[in-house]
């Protein structure tokens, strides 16, 4: 069975492709755990750094997510999540441009949310 969130990250980093156009690719790599040889250049770097903080944001996210559920109502689980992520990212190193970063946390909590 397919973790609900490796199909939350692979919709994630496709609708994300425009911040890094390999942004699906290393997202899938990091998923399958490929342990082969990666060419070093600064755009496979950055692109496995930001395919990293994406699978953590929504591994993250739906935890995050769940355990508001539990305790509160749909929409109070939402805000708590948007909160959330917007903190990780800030917490990130500044990845994320921060024009871009509304953008991430609104594609990550959509498709936690379905």
């Amino acid at each position: 069975m397919i973790e609900p969130s490796n199909q939350i990250a692979r919709r994630a980093a496709g609708r994300l492709a425009g911040l890094d156009a390999n942004l699906p690719a290393a997202t899938e790599r990091l998923l399958l755990a490929q342990g082969g040889p990666r060419r070093r250049s600064l755009d496979t770097s950055t692109s496995i750094a930001l395919a990293s903080l994406l699978l953590s944001l929504v591994q993250f996210g739906w935890t995050v997510y769940q355990d508001h559920l539990r305790q509160r109502e749909k929409a109070e689980a939402r805000d708590a999540l948007i909160q959330k992520l917007r903190d990780r990212i800030a917490d990130s190193g500044g990845l994320v441009p921060a024009g871009e970063r509304d953008r991430v946390v609104e594609v990550v909590t959509e498709e936690i949310l379905g």
